[in-house]
């Protein structure tokens, strides 16, 4: 694919983009190096890869649905500077009433 000054326009006129034409100079060798390391891509022989839907193959991550002990509702409010033994007070942070 050839990119010249009439593709970065068109592409900026559909992405509602404004450049100067230093700018323009600029993407067109920009996208060009993205197309050519695109190419590079094509080229390589991925025939004996198998098709992934992640970049990571990542099995078995997640921890079993299990129920363990917890704190005491004691315990937890006795470091906390203020509650009333249900909810944790803290200051007020939202501004208006």
């Amino acid at each position: 694919m050839k990119v010249d000054i009439k593709l970065v326009e068109r592409l900026a006129s559909l992405a509602k983009l404004s450049f100067d034409k230093e700018e323009k100079q600029r993407l067109v060798k920009d996208l060009e190096r993205m197309i050519g390391f695109v190419d590079m891509l094509d080229q390589l022989d991925l025939s004996n890869e198998e098709p992934m839907t992640q970049v990571h193959q990542v099995k078995g991550c997640l921890r079993s649905d299990e129920t363990a002990p917890t704190l005491a509702k004691e315990d937890v409010f006795r470091s906390a500077p203020s509650h009333d033994g249900t909810y944790f007070k803290v200051p007020k942070v939202i501004k208006g009433q």
